[in-house]
């Protein structure tokens, strides 16, 4: 299977907004990240790795955790993630 996207503009802005459109979540902006699961949601703060549109996944650090998790960018300074 090949994929074509068609694609507007050029530079990394073009890039990292991709699919979703404007970038709203900027690298190094606090941001709420939601832990969604069947019947629950967890609500934490975390840093943005990575700048990214709505729709786009991105590394979030947790506040006070070593480790990134991927997250998707739900709206402006928050970010989901499936704890499925």
């Amino acid at each position: 299977w090949r994929i074509f996207v068609a694609t507007s503009g050029s530079g990394p802005r073009s890039v990292r907004a991709g699919i979703g459109g404007e970038t709203i979540v900027q690298k190094g902006e606090t941001v709420s990240l939601s832990y969604e699961g069947s019947g629950f949601t967890l609500t934490r703060q975390g840093e943005a790795l990575e700048p990214g549109a709505r729709d786009q996944w991105i590394k979030v650090k947790p506040i006070g955790d070593a480790k990134p998790v991927r997250g998707k960018v739900v709206r402006p300074g928050n970010v989901s993630v499936s704890a499925d």
